[in-house]
């Protein structure tokens, strides 16, 4: 199996989790959030919460991921554990997969765009396309997932009416960044 993660950080509170996993038969893929207290953690209907000292932090898995909460234990200092909390976010895969989750310290609503390339629209193997809209602003952003074997026989993708081309493409009111490794 191969496992390559890619982080986008949007400041100020931002980030999205792209896992991609490449195998030749089926598999479980977990991910793992740890939290440093117990008792802080609540799962609502499509996302959860962390509510910390001075803010929260949702957690939004987007890829059909099985979300749980579990007993933990972090280490603060040398030889020391605390009691914590951890999200388990659960998915089958063959082949090809791809797990986003989008980690805000607002709530956010998250909406799928649709992506093509060549007149056809492109499955969420290939890329994935977000409009994140919060009290921070409104963000599209599309990630291509595999570059190395998809993005290079492309000339360029559409997203939300435009043509672009890039790794990662973010769209924060009309100014376009292209982002690369």
């Amino acid at each position: 199996m191969l496992l390559t993660r890619k982080i986008l950080h949007l400041k100020p509170g931002i980030w999205i989790v792209a896992d991609e996993a490449v195998t030749n038969e089926d598999h479980e893929y977990t991910q793992l959030f740890h939290f440093p207290k117990a008792g802080r953690l609540q799962i609502t209907e499509d996302h959860a919460v962390y509510q910390g000292d001075e803010s929260r932090l949702h957690l939004y898995p987007l890829s059909g991921q099985q979300m749980t909460a579990a007993a933990s234990e972090y280490s603060p200092h040398y030889n020391e554990r605390l009691a914590s909390e951890k999200i388990q976010l659960t998915t089958q895969g063959s082949g090809r997969s791809v797990m986003v989750t989008v980690l805000t310290l607002e709530q956010t609503a998250i909406t799928r765009v649709a992506v093509s390339s060549s007149g056809k629209e492109l499955p969420s193997t290939d890329a994935t396309a977000l409009k994140l809209e919060n009290v921070q602003g409104s963000y599209t952003i599309l990630l291509n997932h595999f570059e190395d074997a998809t993005i290079m026989s492309r000339k360029a993708d559409k997203l939300d009416g435009r043509f672009v081309y890039g790794r990662a493409v973010v769209v924060e009111d009309q100014q376009v960044t292209l982002l690369r490794n």
